[in-house]
């Protein structure tokens, strides 16, 4: 079984890409290292419905709408004592507390790892909002 077959018993990926975990004390080059865990996206994607209201028009030609969101779609109901983590979006993150939800460290002071590009490679972990 390899590291990431491990791990993906333990983790249901709600985000649309897969997400490369790498260890703290790892290298910080945005390369494969054998010991990066890569937990591939389910095919369902937790999002945040949003709904919609006209408001206004703006300088008599330009519609101005109000979008909240209220709902999270595609995340499964909490289940008590099961040992399955979420990772979902932050937005999703921050609108359900959950403490089976978790979202990739990718804030500023996060040590993620970014490529040439400065596009996130690797995250070094995860967090979650209460």
């Amino acid at each position: 079984m390899s590291n990431s077959d491990f791990y993906n018993r333990f983790f249901v990926n709600l985000t649309p890409h897969a997400i490369r975990v790498r260890s703290p004390w790892r290298e910080s080059e945005a390369e494969p290292y054998d010991a990066d865990v890569v937990i591939p996206a389910s095919g369902t994607v937790a999002r945040l419905a949003p709904t919609r209201q006209e408001k206004a028009v703006i300088a008599g030609q330009f519609k101005l709408d109000s979008i909240s969101f209220a709902e999270v779609e595609g995340l499964p109901e909490y289940e008590e004592g099961q040992a399955t983590y979420y990772i979902v979006s932050m937005p999703v993150g921050q609108a359900v507390h959950r403490s089976d939800v978790i979202v990739p460290d990718t804030q500023p002071d996060s040590s993620c790892i970014r490529d040439e590009r400065g596009q996130i490679f690797a995250v070094r972990g995860f967090v979650q909002f209460v």
